[in-house]
């Protein structure tokens, strides 16, 4: 099935990823509308004698975005709706295209093994080792500190070396970090950020032996008071901002919509701070409501991050971009690719913040930061040396979200962020 399913805590079958009808996803996958999926299915179908089946249909394996949703499903039957109503030893791929818009890319298929072999493409096929499926690595951390893999101990030496060469074989290798109750926080953090240092994100903890949230951080990372996910703007009120100190926000609020009053109070910024976190938010540049000095007087807001580093709010669509156009890190870096829309359509940024990592007052690791614009991806986990634009000194300590007014109209809608 594809349908948006995106944060729904009970699937059923009738949901994303779910064979149609008769089998639900063991997980949910399922990413925001707008986003790229991706499904890699491994399926086997029925085979017949003399006109009468042998063997069942059977999905060996079913895999979304990376997760595995189905394994080795043995099917009976066809699934309700589908168009012949019989089963047949062959048949087309079919998509479906009546339940509203939906796109699609990168189509490829292979012939599948006879099950005498290995249940994953052979590497004389067509499909790439990056197109493999690989069964889930799970990383074994005992109460003594001591690490292992299918029950082969491993030196954390070892062990690097394990996760870089599955890596080198299949890029969307998945990893599951099983830790024992008593396993010591800081032999969790050391795996956790060699899978980081890898380049890996399919990393999970099992659900049956899970480690603490705080144990999932890097040892120099400050713990964060709350993993859920908070609500900044809803469209009632403007309780989490302030204009500074206990100042009420001056800005507008009308149809559930929040609106610059340009000069009217300034920058708003949230009375909570973070540091590691997901941000979502909404934004519209209006026509201009005044003669525009120059571009960067059309629509020219920003989104600060602990109010140290801008991502730039302007209106772009349709330019060649620089260090200070929409999307950009300002005057840092520009966007990978202009996903700007016209003015007076909605926008929406999509914000993966890792804060600087700090030793003895002494900064160790640099800020990184993940930008996804309108569903398109224009800054991949993009290393920050330092503050950018007007932003304030980097430090230890985590920092609100701002959220500039530079004398234009703009409008928020749907601010939401998890801590990390």
């Amino acid at each position: 099935q594809v349908l948006d399913s995106y944060g729904k805590k009970k699937l059923g079958g009738g949901d994303m990823g779910a064979i149609y009808g008769a089998k639900p996803p063991r997980v949910n996958a399922c990413k925001k509308p707008g986003e790229w999926q991706k499904y890699k299915i491994y399926f086997r179908a029925p085979k017949f004698k003399n006109g009468k089946k042998v063997a069942n249909a059977k999905f060996d394996k079913v895999v979304l975005n990376g997760k595995v949703l189905h394994e080795n499903v043995t099917m009976k039957g066809p699934t309700p709706a589908g168009v012949t109503g019989k089963e047949h030893a062959k048949g087309p791929i079919m998509f479906q295209g009546d339940h509203g818009p939906v796109a699609y890319r990168n189509i490829k298929i292979s012939a599948y093994p006879p099950a005498s072999t290995s249940s994953q493409p052979s590497s004389t096929q067509t499909t790439t080792a990056a197109e493999q499926e690989s069964p889930t690595i799970v990383i074994n951390i005992h109460a003594d500190s001591s690490y292992s893999i299918s029950k082969q101990p491993l030196t954390i030496k070892k062990l690097t070396a394990v996760i870089k060469n599955a890596l080198k074989k299949n890029p969307d290798q998945t990893f599951s970090i099983r830790g024992n109750h008593k396993a010591r926080y800081h032999s969790v953090a050391k795996v956790v950020d060699i899978l980081k240092n890898s380049g890996t994100r399919n990393v999970s903890f099992s659900a049956d032996d899970q480690p603490s949230a705080a144990a999932a951080k890097p040892a120099a990372t400050p713990k964060s008071k709350s993993s859920k996910t908070i609500t900044l703007f809803d469209g009632s009120n403007t309780d989490h901002w302030t204009h500074g100190g206990k100042k009420p926000v001056q800005w507008t609020v009308k149809d559930k919509v929040l609106t610059i009053t340009p000069r009217k109070g300034g920058s708003i910024q949230t009375k909570k701070k973070f540091n590691d976190f997901k941000l979502h938010l909404e934004f519209k540049i209006h026509k201009k409501d005044k003669p525009a000095k120059g571009h960067q007087d059309m629509g020219n807001s920003g989104v600060y991050i602990q109010r140290r580093y801008e991502i730039q709010i302007l209106n772009s669509y349709g330019r060649k971009l620089t260090k200070s156009d929409c999307g950009a890190i300002y005057r840092y870096k520009a966007p990978d690719k202009n996903a700007s829309k016209p003015v007076d359509q909605w926008q929406t940024y999509d914000i993966t913040f890792h804060a600087p990592r700090w030793k003895d007052g002494k900064k160790i690791k640099n800020a990184r930061i993940t930008v996804i614009h309108n569903g398109i991806k224009i800054h991949d986990n993009v290393e920050v040396t330092r503050k950018t634009g007007a932003g304030q000194k980097e430090a230890p300590t985590p920092g609100p979200i701002l959220l500039q007014d530079h004398g234009n109209v703009v409008s928020f809608r749907n601010i939401t962020i998890k801590p990390l």
